[in-house]
This record gives structure tokens, C-alpha cells and sequence, in this order.
């Protein structure tokens, strides 16, 4: 009887094992969604056609919490010019800088008349209506601080949570915005231009537990993971930012 129990005990962990090195639970925002999983998500695919993968939508600020809770294997997340110290229950892995660019409508003064390739800086844009991120996100506090230290207070006629919107906004001529490169949408109507130097930008990153020996997947999908953001990377470096009329 005692070894039957024992038996049993045996395959049941065997079975949860077996479950365990084929899981894989992803979170992560939009834009990383659309651009680093697909690719890493298709190679892992290939590799591991038996691996039993989920996706999930979390916000940044959430993923952290999401790993140490068990609730995720990986989280990608963005931080913005913040310092992220992480808990000892979870390792942290830089993916890519996202620089923010000025996405402005197509028949912008600083647009007609100048090189495709010229990077603005933001105090010219002090007197501009802005489409920005809503008050209380990080990205909207990094926002602030920028204009401040450039010199402005910027006038903030629409607030949005999605970067899509505010490029839809720009579109339509009431005003411009600060977009990370990542999330460029080439919409109709629309130009987008660099800073000068180097401007705010957000830092991906690949947020997992501190022990992965149970879910040997994570391992290989943060690799593939650093090859996508490679990739973008590569591809940032050789289009000029005025040539990416949609995501790259």
C-alpha cells in the first residue's frame, strides 16, 4: 500500500515536472507585444513545438509583482529614466533603450522646408499643444521633468494612456506629442523627428524569477528575447528615423 502511495506520489511530481519545463507565462505592454514577442515567440515555436505558452496584457508597473507572485515566468517591462532596483526574488535583464521622438503633422512649420533628417530640440516646441500620456504615469512625470528642464511648461490639451491615440491625435492637427520609437505607427498625416542629444527615453526589460531550474523555457526565451531587441536595434541604427513611416 505505502509503495503504491508512494508510486503515485512519484508520477504525479514526475507529471508536474514535465509540465513545469514546458510553461511559459508572458506579460508584457502593447508595444513590446507587437514587435519583440512575435519573433522570439515563432523561433521559440520551432524549437519547442510542445511548449505550453500564455500571453498576457500587464502594465509595467505590475509585471514585477506579477513574477514574484507566480503568476508569470517573464515579464517585459518599461521604466522610464528611473532607477529599478529589483527584490532578491526576481532578476532583471536589460532588452533595449527606446528613445522618444517628436511626432509632429506632416505640415508642421519645423517640418516644411527643413532636412528630413534634422533633429528638433524640445524648447522649440515650447508654444505647441501637446498630446501627452495622462498625469500619474511614468512616462508623463519623465514628460514633465524634460519640458521643465528645457524650459517650458507644457500646454497639455489632450491626455491619453495609449501612444496610438496620441499619434491619431497628431494626425489630426491639434497638436504634437512625445512617442517612444517602438511604438511609431506611421499614421497619415504625421512626420516624427529625433531630439537633439540624447532625449528621454524608456528601458525595456526582461523581469523573471531569480530561479528558473523549474522552467528551463524562461532561459531560452530571454535568449531569443535579446536577439529580437538586437535586431531592432540593428534596424534603428541603419533607417534614419524620418524614413520609418511605420513600425520597424
Amino acid at each position: 500500500m505505502v509503495e503504491e502511495e508512494t508510486d503515485k506520489a512519484a508520477a504525479g511530481l514526475s507529471a508536474l515536472l514535465g509540465h513545469l519545463s514546458r510553461r511559459l507565462r508572458i506579460g508584457t505592454f502593447q508595444a513590446a507585444a507587437l514587435h519583440l514577442l512575435p519573433p522570439a515567440l515563432t523561433a521559440l515555436r520551432h524549437r519547442h513545438p510542445d511548449a505550453d505558452v500564455t500571453v498576457v496584457d500587464v502594465v509595467s508597473g505590475r509585471g514585477e509583482d506579477e513574477v514574484i507572485a507566480g503568476r508569470l515566468d517573464v515579464a517585459v517591462i518599461a521604466t522610464w529614466g528611473t532607477p529599478f532596483t529589483p527584490p532578491p526574488q526576481v532578476s532583471v535583464h536589460p532588452l533595449l533603450v527606446d528613445p522618444m521622438v517628436v511626432v509632429l503633422p506632416d505640415d508642421h512649420p519645423l517640418v516644411s522646408g527643413r532636412s528630413p533628417g534634422a533633429a528638433l530640440r524640445l524648447e522649440q516646441l515650447r508654444d505647441e499643444s501637446w498630446v501627452a500620456i495622462r498625469a500619474g504615469h511614468p512616462a508623463r512625470d519623465q514628460f514633465d521633468r524634460v519640458a521643465t528642464a528645457a524650459g517650458f511648461r507644457p500646454q497639455v490639451r489632450f491626455q491619453t494612456e495609449s501612444y496610438d491615440v496620441a499619434q491619431a491625435l497628431v494626425g489630426t492637427g491639434v497638436g504634437v506629442a512625445l512617442v517612444s520609437r517602438l511604438a511609431l505607427t506611421g499614421v497619415p498625416g504625421t512626420v516624427h523627428r529625433a531630439l537633439v542629444q540624447q532625449g528621454p527615453h524608456r528601458r525595456l526589460h526582461a523581469v523573471v524569477p531569480a530561479d528558473t531550474s523549474l522552467t528551463p523555457l524562461v532561459d531560452v526565451f530571454l535568449g531569443l528575447l535579446r536577439d529580437v531587441a538586437e535586431d531592432i536595434i540593428t534596424t534603428w541604427n541603419e533607417a534614419p528615423l524620418d524614413s520609418a513611416r511605420s513600425r520597424p
